[in-house]
């Protein structure tokens, strides 16, 4: 009976705890708040919103009391200045967080809060503590905006330091502050137990950083997620002219990081000549499995400096720094228009995949669309073995007879370069610079030849084949691009005519393409797979029909079957994986995906032990 008693009480004691969260309100009206403002008061007791704070202040004195589960939200439409917080709470759990967020105050305000810091400190959110590194974990931050002062005063718009883990950033708007989101190592004091020195479990989704000076996100950590963010000139090079190491994305160290669906755009722009001047997104240090995909890294045409990288995985820190590489790295089903110098460079990544990207470049120059190494390694940093560059398309125009299409040399064994596309008005489709034993196959790849390019080396493909041995599949020709130039720069196939269909490798192609589509039968060169298109989204042969519609739609769509047709309905993500199915039901099917995130899918229906394919675009 003592257990049992004992077992009730606990849990009693449990359900009483997530019962004694409690929601606070803060409101204050300083510069750009809603006309209708109205201020709270610090001698509020803050637990309604008729009755609010008013200060950050008063929030962080009381930060270190809260419980698991509280939240603190601020007014919609309301302003803080110099809003710095330090935060810091051992209460709070990964599985009952601590949430900072935003209400609709009964004056109506509507705007994101903003928080506006204009004096020096760490972080308008500081997620820190002095002294021995303690764990702390479990905070939501999300639906408010972060602004610097003139002169980029404040150091970072949220700031994460000495061990701070499961912390989710959302749909925040981080404008003129000089680091975005800062994710830094630990001070090197004693740890206190529980403690690692690492931050891990970050998440930073569905946000936008623009303006900031260093850069818009900086550092790493275990687990972490950068997914659906905008990142705009982050990197400024205006004070730093002309350099390199300001980027939007700086990310450094930490295992099993993924960095996905992001848009990129003018990276370290510089007033002084109109031009970005920076890596847009920028990977050094040590870590393991890194899967950077999906991302649109863009620039405008001839307005990029030498400077201006798209995806570059290296190397790059002093020996005294320690050893660095990227094994397991993947970099796949991005998009990249119009760099400078490289569009995805990479080095000390055994066992790497580049497969399914799209680099463009309607300036050239002598650019290297897909470059390893992209730097050099220092002795202690890992080599560069096994690497796999498939199914990508790229077009190059403009260029020089510097530019190469793939250029995989400095070291190692065991590389693979297969059932890739490049066309290019001058320069080289591949540049290998290893012993032919090096490579394992060189193959199933398709060129288009204008103007003075050539296959390699300056040789044409039938010259190479007898110099090297390589490429006896591989074919050139014009792939029928279905608008290749600006401003649509789509790379897909535009008839089943196209000498890529059905010419790649049919083994070691990537298993599905761009857009997530399973590739059957015999695979294509390039980043899509080719499918045969039909009036009004329409997908027929002579056993079977179905319309979808509407198309593109905003989460509500109805599957049209025969009357007499049975068939299994999967919805697939650009991954591949399956995220809806169900049996169709004969004549009229209706299907909702609103809770998925805006994007392209592929509807797969199987009838008749076919497989038929339509693009869902949802929106």
């Amino acid at each position: 009976m003592k257990h049992i008693l004992f077992v009730l009480l606990a849990s009693i004691s449990i359900i009483d705890a997530h019962a004694q969260s409690t929601t606070y309100y803060i409101c204050d009206c300083a510069a750009n708040a809603d006309i209708n403002c109205i201020a709270g008061n610090d001698a509020n007791n803050g637990t309604s919103a008729s009755t609010p704070w008013r200060t950050t202040t008063k929030v962080a004195s009381v930060i270190t009391s809260f419980h698991a589960g509280d939240s603190i939200l601020f007014a919609k439409g309301g302003s803080w200045i110099n809003a710095h917080m330090r935060i810091y709470n051992f209460n709070s759990r990964r599985d009952n967080p601590i949430v900072f967020d935003s209400y609709t105050p009964a004056w109506g305000g509507t705007a994101k809060p903003i928080l506006k810091e204009s004096r020096t400190f760490d972080g308008l959110f500081d997620l820190s503590d002095g002294g021995n590194v303690d764990h702390d974990e479990g905070y939501i931050i999300r639906n408010l905006n972060l602004r610097g002062g003139a002169g980029s005063t404040c150091l970072r718009g949220i700031f994460l330091f000495n061990d701070v883990d499961y912390v989710r950033i959302e749909n925040m708007d981080i404008d003129s502050i000089r680091v975005g989101v800062g994710i830094s190592k630990t001070n090197g004091l004693p740890l206190s137990p529980g403690a690692d020195r690492k931050s891990q479990n970050v998440s930073l989704l569905n946000s936008r950083i623009t303006n900031c000076f260093e850069q818009g996100f900086l550092g790493g950590g275990d687990s972490m997620l950068i997914q659906g963010c905008y990142f705009e000139n982050n990197g400024s090079a205006d004070s730093i002219k002309f350099t390199s190491r300001n980027h939007n994305i700086y990310a450094s160290g930490g295992n099993n990081v993924i960095i996905r669906n992001n848009e990129l755009y003018r990276s370290a722009f510089c007033t002084c000549d109109g031009k970005a001047e920076g890596g847009s997104l920028t990977v050094h240090g040590l870590m393991a499995n890194l899967l950077i995909e999906g991302n649109y890294v863009h620039e405008d045409v001839g307005n990029v400096g030498s400077n201006g990288w798209g995806i570059a995985v290296n190397p790059a820190y002093a020996i005294s720094d320690g050893p660095e590489g990227f094994p397991g790295l993947i970099i796949r089903g991005n998009k990249l228009v119009n760099m400078y110098n490289t569009g995805i460079s990479f080095a000390s990544c055994p066992g790497a995949i580049i497969e399914n990207n799209i680099i463009f470049n309607d300036n050239a120059v002598g650019v290297v669309a897909i470059c390893a190494p992209g730097l050099n390694r220092d002795v202690t940093d890992s080599m560069m073995t096994r690497v796999t560059i498939r199914n990508n398309s790229i077009y190059l125009r403009q260029a020089t007879v510097d530019a190469v299409g793939i250029k995989m040399g400095g070291e190692g064994t065991g590389h693979s370069i297969i059932s890739n596309i490049i066309s290019l008005d001058k320069g080289n489709c591949i540049n290998l610079g290893l012993p032919n034993s090096a490579y394992t196959t060189v193959d199933y790849n398709m060129g288009e030849l204008l103007g003075g390019a050539t296959w390699s080396s300056g040789q044409s493909l039938s010259a190479w084949r007898t110099a090297s041995g390589f490429d006896m599949q591989s074919l050139i020709g014009d792939p029928m691009f279905v608008s290749p130039g600006s401003p649509n720069y789509n790379l897909e196939l535009s008839s089943v005519s196209s000498p890529a269909v059905n010419a790649g490798h049919p083994s070691q192609s990537a298993s599905t393409d761009f857009n997530g589509l399973v590739r059957a039968g015999v695979p294509d060169c390039g980043a899509y797979e080719y499918i045969i298109p039909t009036a009004q989204n329409e997908i027929t042969n002579t056993e079977n029909s179905f319309n979808v519609y509407p198309n593109p739609t905003n989460g509500q769509f109805t599957i049209e079957l025969e009357l007499n047709a049975k068939a299994q309905i999967i919805i697939c993500n650009t991954l591949g994986e399956t995220i809806y199915n169900t049996q169709a039901q004969q004549g009229k099917q209706e299907i909702n995906i609103s809770d998925f995130a805006n994007g392209i899918y592929i509807l797969k229906v199987f009838n008749n032990e076919q497989q038929q394919y339509v693009r869902i675009v949802k929106q």
